[in-house]
């Protein structure tokens, strides 16, 4: 669910200079609170691991490292990276792993990613002496889908008692698969079911997290813009133009879908 900005795969490039940022992260680490790794992906960029050598050689405190990764991979070549946050302050360590679906459906949405692998490496995760939190992107593809995605989270492991079953949060997208390109009376339905599910799982759980929801509930009852129609119609075709290139088929993965090609056919 990136954009080019973030994701080299989708923006066909890399950084070319790396040499700068490691010269500036070495002229100014006395300086530096926080050192976010976004990538592509993370845990795949030999530059991760320079520069945590870096700071483990250093010997000395070092700045908070967030890091944002889609759990595909835990090293590179022979180095894990496990070994290497487990050599730096713990409490200065935050994990956020970008997770938008489950199964066949994440496959899909992350084209080359294998979910067993994924499911596998949340599961190591959830065993390590690591702050953890996930990103869910809620889109059309997913917002109907948040509360079975967020209980697989918790059958894996990876979402807890620890976080007190709290360490998820959403972000949801601008743009091309936005949430409001579902039609009305499909987002109501959504929204029922979400304050259904908030209920139970508030209640399972003796916690409220309906807070984390409130963005979501604003995206489900946004006034959609006057272009929607165009908007729904740029969606399939992109979509339709992906699935021909991958040979792939975007209703068989997301049969939900078919509310926006009913909606183009016969309106609301």
């Amino acid at each position: 669910m990136c954009n080019g900005s973030n994701s080299s795969l989708i923006e066909g490039k890399v950084i070319e200079n790396p040499e700068f940022y490691k010269k500036f992260i070495e002229e100014n680490i006395d300086d530096l609170e926080l050192i976010e790794f976004i990538g592509g992906e993370s845990f795949l960029m030999k530059e991760t691991y320079e520069l945590l050598d870096f700071l483990i050689q250093r010997n000395k405190p070092h700045p908070h490292l967030h890091f944002n990764t889609n759990m595909s991979v835990l090293s590179l070549g022979d180095k894990n990276i496990f070994d290497y946050l487990n050599k730096l302050d713990r409490n200065k360590i935050e994990i956020v792993a970008s997770i938008d679906e489950v199964d066949d459906r994440a496959e899909y949405i992350r084209k080359n990613c294998n979910w067993k692998n994924i499911e596998k490496n949340l599961q190591l995760l959830s065993k390590q002496n690591l702050k953890t939190n996930t990103n869910i992107v809620a889109s059309c593809y997913n917002v109907f889908r948040l509360p079975v995605i967020i209980e697989r989270l918790i059958d894996v492991g990876h979402i807890n008692e620890k976080y007190n079953y709290q360490n998820f949060m959403f972000n949801p997208v601008i743009g091309d698969c936005d949430i409001f390109l579902l039609s009305e009376k499909f987002k109501k339905e959504i929204d029922d079911e979400i304050y259904k599910f908030l209920l139970e799982y508030n209640k399972k759980y003796n916690i409220d997290v309906t807070y984390k929801f409130k963005i979501i509930f604003g995206k489900l009852n946004m006034e959609e813009p006057a272009i929607i129609d165009d908007l729904r119609i740029e969606f399939l075709r992109q979509s339709y133009k992906k699935d021909i290139d991958r040979g792939e088929k975007l209703l068989k993965t997301f049969p939900e879908l078919k509310d926006i090609t009913n909606l183009l056919r016969h309106g609301n």
